[in-house]
C-alpha cells in the first residue's frame, strides 16, 4: 500500500489535502422561542380594544369629532388683525385696511409682498408699480346716476341694481358678440357673469341698412328719435344684455320710465360721445339724401394730457360728408348706411365708453397706447415705457378714498366689465405673440 493510501487511512498521520472553492456552510438548527403566557394575553387584550373602538356609539364619534375640531383650531396673527378660524369655516380678512404708499390703493394686509413678511409696514406693487403708473382718478356720476349707485331710494335702487345690465344695454353704442352662462345662476350663490367663446364688439352703420329694420345700439340716438323710448325698451326683450343673441328670459324686465329718462337726460347733456350722434342726427334729418360718416378718433388730443380725464368740450368725433382715402388708422369709421358690421379695435380709447355708457357717463377714455410711464423718486431717469394693458386694468380697479370709481359700483354691471377687460387683456397677449417681431424670436 503506498503513502496515498495510508494518509486516506491515518489522517492523524498526514496532513489531509483541501479542496478548492467556498467553504461548505454549517448548517444553523432553526431555535423555536417558547409561547409567552403575557404576551399572548397582550395581544387577546388589543383585539378587544379594537372589537369596543369600532362599536362606539355614534354620539361618542360626535364628540371625538368636536374634540379634533378644537385641536385642529389655528390662530392666525398679523401687525393688523387677529382672528380664529378653524379649518370648517370661511376665512375673514376683516377690511382692507391698508393701503398703497404710491397711489392710496386699498388692499388687505396679506396682499403685500411676501418678501417683507410680519413687517408694520407692507409694500404693495399689484397697482401702480411703485409709483410709476399714475391715471386721473374718475369724477362723481351725475344726477341721477349718483343717487342710484349709492341707494338714496332704496326700493328705485334695488329695482336698478337687479336690471343694471338691461338698462345698460338700452343705451350701448356697440354690440358685444359672446355667449353668456346664464345657467350657472340658479339662484343658490351669488351672481356670476360667466361667457364662452369669442367676445367682440361690433358697430354698425348710422341707420339701418334697409327699409323696416328695427334700430339697434348707436342707430337708437339717431334714427327713428321719436319712438326711442320703444325702440330701446324692445331691444332689452330680443337680445341678451351682452349677447347678439335672442333670449326669451329677458320679458320679466319692465324698465321704469322714470328712470329711463332721467338717464336719457343725463347722457345727453355729459357725454361727448351721444352728443356726437345727437349731431349726426341733426345733419341727416336737414339733408337727408347727403352721405355722412362719423369718425371717433382713436388717439388722444395732441394738446391734451394724456393722463386728463376728457371734458364734454374735447372733441371726440367729426361728422363729415366725405372722408376719402384718408389713412384713419385707429380710428372708428361709422357709415351712413352700410351692409355689414365692423369689428372694434380694443385698444381704442372710447372701447369701453361705448360699451358701457353707465359705468363711464362722461365717456371717459379707457387704454390707449399712448399711455406712458412717470418718472418716480426713485428712479430720475426718464420714463420711456409704456403702461400695458394689464397694468391699467390693475391700476383701474382698485379702489381709492377720494375717488368715486364708477366702474366698481356697477354689482353685475361690473362683473360683466371686469370679464370684457380681461378677455380684452388676453386678445392683447395674444397679438403679442402674432406680430412678426416675436415670431422671428422663435
Amino acid at each position: 500500500m503506498d503513502s496515498t493510501e495510508n494518509s486516506l487511512r491515518d489522517p492523524g498521520s498526514h496532513s489531509v489535502p483541501r479542496r478548492r472553492g467556498r467553504p461548505r456552510r454549517q448548517s444553523q438548527p432553526i431555535v423555536i422561542p417558547k409561547t409567552n403566557q403575557s404576551d399572548s394575553s397582550n395581544s387577546r387584550r388589543r383585539c378587544a380594544q379594537l372589537r369596543n373602538r369600532t362599536s362606539t356609539s355614534t354620539e361618542e364619534r360626535l364628540v371625538c369629532q368636536r374634540l379634533n375640531e378644537e385641536s385642529c383650531t389655528t390662530i392666525l396673527q398679523t401687525p393688523s388683525f387677529t382672528h380664529n378660524r378653524t379649518i370648517f369655516e370661511p376665512l375673514n380678512l376683516g377690511e382692507p385696511n391698508h393701503s398703497c404708499k404710491h397711489c392710496a390703493a386699498s388692499f388687505w394686509y396679506e396682499e403685500h409682498i411676501r418678501r417683507h413678511r410680519n413687517t408694520p409696514d407692507p409694500i404693495y406693487n399689484l397697482c401702480c408699480r411703485g409709483g410709476k403708473i399714475y391715471l386721473e382718478p374718475y369724477k362723481s356720476p351725475p344726477q341721477p346716476m349718483l343717487d342710484l349707485l349709492t341707494s338714496q331710494n332704496n326700493t328705485i335702487s334695488k329695482h336698478f341694481f337687479d336690471h343694471i345690465r338691461q338698462y345698460n344695454t338700452m343705451f350701448a353704442m356697440t354690440s358685444m358678440g359672446a355667449k353668456v352662462l346664464e345657467s350657472i345662476n340658479d339662484g343658490r350663490a351669488p351672481y356670476v357673469f360667466k361667457v364662452s367663446g369669442l367676445v367682440c364688439h361690433r358697430i354698425g352703420s348710422l341707420v339701418p341698412p334697409r327699409q323696416g329694420h328695427r334700430p339697434e345700439y348707436a342707430q337708437l340716438y339717431i334714427y327713428d328719435t321719436e319712438h326711442e323710448v320703444r325702440n330701446r325698451i324692445n331691444i332689452t326683450y330680443s337680445v341678451d344684455p351682452s349677447s347678439s343673441r335672442p333670449s326669451s328670459s329677458r320679458h320679466s324686465f319692465n324698465a321704469n320710465e322714470d328712470i329711463f329718462q332721467s338717464l336719457i337726460s343725463m347722457l345727453n347733456t355729459h357725454n361727448p360721445i351721444v352728443k356726437l350722434f345727437r349731431t349726426a342726427r341733426e345733419r341727416l334729418s336737414a339733408n337727408a339724401l347727403d352721405q355722412f360718416i362719423i369718425r371717433i378718433f382713436g388717439t388722444v388730443d395732441a394738446h391734451g394730457d394724456i393722463y386728463s380725464a376728457p371734458v364734454t368740450s374735447e372733441v371726440v368725433g367729426l361728422v363729415v360728408g366725405d372722408i376719402g382715402s384718408t389713412d384713419v388708422g385707429r380710428d372708428i369709421i361709422i357709415d351712413n348706411r352700410s351692409s355689414g358690421l365692423q369689428q372694434i379695435n380694443e385698444k381704442h380709447c372710447k372701447f369701453m365708453a361705448m360699451q358701457y355708457p353707465l359705468l363711464f357717463p362722461y365717456g371717459e377714455n379707457g387704454y390707449h397706447e399712448d399711455l406712458t410711464y412717470r418718472t418716480t423718486s426713485q428712479d430720475q431717469s426718464e420714463q420711456h415705457g409704456k403702461i400695458t394693458m394689464l397694468e391699467y386694468y390693475a391700476y383701474r380697479l382698485h379702489d381709492r378714498p377720494g375717488d368715486f370709481n364708477t366702474p366698481l359700483r356697477g354689482r353685475k354691471l361690473t362683473q360683466a366689465y371686469e370679464v370684457d377687460g380681461f378677455c380684452c387683456v388676453e386678445e392683447y397677449r395674444i397679438a403679442y405673440y402674432r406680430k412678426p417681431s416675436f415670431q422671428k424670436k422663435l
